[in-house]
């Protein structure tokens, strides 16, 4: 398992955004760890997303992966057998100068973006071999015992006049009990439990204005000092450090056995300690310079954009899913189809450079039902389901042939453009819970969902001297779905708004709720049942 995680997902990403010299991927199969160090972002990571920033720094510490295979598929795991921890990641970031237009690279970017995220999509697909479809057949195992730990964060934007960051002390995502407690669920568990912890979340705005002549070009040493407790740099925070915990109830159940019991699908809780919002009047202006920084559209061309996409005609169509299903095979029943031509392998790629993402991969799955129906079972008796658990056939994408193997049995062209005219998995499900919704009692809640902010304030400045202050106490927002409505609330215990600037003034206090009772309750309800 770990090897595949080195091999299939930490290589790729690792050789096409960081720099050579890193310290990894070393894996220890033992423990199901892979533990990659010292990662230099590339200056040209972000260029495939066409944004007008450009890298200065980037760094990533540490990212450890941990999956125990054993301790994943036991029925009472022991110990947590999913773990991926990041740690120290640094990106300081600033406007790329603006630069021509270039058609050819435009559309080869597109083409290579595309292309990627095919291979991304096949792999998980049609994984080739068994350790691949092990991991992939685990998904959703993974992610109930998935704990995630990020720690030390620092995203920064530097520009001649200003420096706008982003920080992060810690954020953990674990898989709890009922309690919210850390703990691994039986693998039989019918609610997943989830918990997320932030911890000193925060924004500041730097401004030569405000910290002297022209703020300092970041360092490591600088971007690692808002953290210590002894801080040799200045931050003018626009969101001071907050923390908030988020906890989420998944049941795996379906909706139709958890209505009778009012259980609701989805429970989740957002809680924030004391939220507040500092802008002084620097820090508004070189806001309003950092989103036109950010903003400037990237070089494009006078006239319109090349296309890279064509729309397939029914005869290309029907030769790609003729070449594309001879690379699914069934061992069990000793059926395959010939060899895929090196002709056919050129006009594969031909079509998918030209060909939408969307039209590829509906044509791959096409193939593979055609494939299906061909290479199965020829006994009538045996249904879809039990041909799939005798055998079934495999992703090709191998080159196992098997001797004296018996050919396919060709789909008739009826047959074919009915394979054609099927509803995608994705429609079909769409389709499925809609009936469900309408099978459902009007009045069982399936989510449940509330945000609460203890307090929440606004505060504006000139320099070090308060103007304005705005106060929020116990606001708290709720939501409720059901099958056919929703129903939304929002309550405010107290509010203040506090003038600062008038001398003397009778009326210092523009809005002074009462604290006995809640100042607003407002709900709003959509066909109630």
């Amino acid at each position: 398992m770990a090897s595949f995680i080195a091999q299939n997902i930490a290589g790729p990403y690792l050789k096409d955004y960081f720099e050579p010299g890193f310290k990894g991927p070393s894996i220890n199969t033992f423990s199901g760890t892979v533990t990659v160090e010292n990662m230099k972002i590339k200056p040209q990571a972000l260029d495939f997303l066409r944004l007008p920033v450009q890298i200065k720094i980037g760094y990533v510490g540490k990212i450890v992966a941990t999956i125990n295979y054993s301790a994943l598929m036991s029925s009472k795991p022991a110990q947590s057998p999913v773990n991926v921890v990041v740690e120290d990641v640094f990106l300081v970031l600033g406007p790329k100068e603006k630069e021509e237009f270039d058609k050819e690279q435009y559309v080869k970017d597109m083409i290579a973006a595309k292309v990627s995220s095919l291979q991304t999509w096949q792999k998980a697909a049609f994984p080739a071999d068994q350790e691949a479809q092990k991991a992939y057949g685990m998904v959703d195992r993974i992610i109930d015992n998935l704990n995630i730990s990020v720690s030390n964060i620092h995203i920064r934007f530097e520009a001649e006049p200003y420096a706008f960051g982003i920080t992060l002390k810690e954020l953990q995502i674990v898989t709890t009990d009922e309690n919210w407690e850390k703990a691994i669920p039986d693998k039989d568990a019918t609610c997943i439990y989830r918990q997320l912890s932030m911890k000193s979340l925060a924004l500041y705005m730097n401004t030569k204005d405000e910290i002297g002549n022209k703020h300092q070009m970041a360092t490591m040493s600088m971007l690692e000092d808002i953290w210590s407790e002894d801080q040799k740099h200045t931050w003018r925070h626009l969101i001071p450090p907050i923390s908030s915990t988020l906890r989420v109830a998944q049941e795996k159940r379906d909706e139709e056995k958890l209505a009778p019991e009012n259980i609701p699908m989805l429970s989740a809780g957002f809680e924030f300690e004391p939220l507040g919002f500092t802008l002084s009047r620097h820090q508004y202006y070189n806001l309003l310079a950092l989103l036109e920084d950010i903003s400037q559209e990237s070089a494009k061309p006078s006239e319109e954009l090349p296309k890279f996409n064509t729309d397939p005609t029914d005869k290309l169509r029907d030769k790609y899913i003729a070449a594309y299903k001879k690379r699914f095979e069934d061992p069990k029943n000793l059926r395959q189809y010939p060899k895929v031509s090196k002709h056919e392998e050129k006009t594969l790629s031909t079509l998918e450079e030209k060909w939408s993402l969307q039209n590829t991969i509906a044509f791959r799955l096409t193939a593979f039902q055609c494939a299906k129906r061909e290479l199965e079972n020829e006994n009538p008796q045996l249904t879809n389901k039990a041909r799939d658990a005798a055998g079934g056939i495999t992703g090709g994408i191998t080159s196992m042939f098997v001797s004296g193997a018996k050919a396919p049995n060709e789909l008739k062209r009826e047959e074919y453009l009915k394979v054609l005219d099927t509803k995608s998995e994705a429609e079909r499900k769409a389709q499925e819970l809609l009936d469900k919704m309408k099978r459902l009692p009007q009045e069982y809640v399936a989510t449940i969902a509330g945000l609460t902010f203890k307090k929440l304030y606004f505060t504006l400045t000139d320099t070090d001297r308060k103007l304005l202050s705005f106060e929020i106490l116990d606001l708290r927002l709720g939501y409720k779905q059901r099958p056919q409505s929703m129903l939304a609330e929002v309550s405010i215990h107290d509010m203040t708004c506090e003038d600062h600037v008038t001398k003397n003034t009778q009326y210092r206090y523009w809005i002074d709720g009462d604290s006995k009772e809640k100042l607003v309750d407002i709900s709003y309800e959509t066909n109630p049942p």
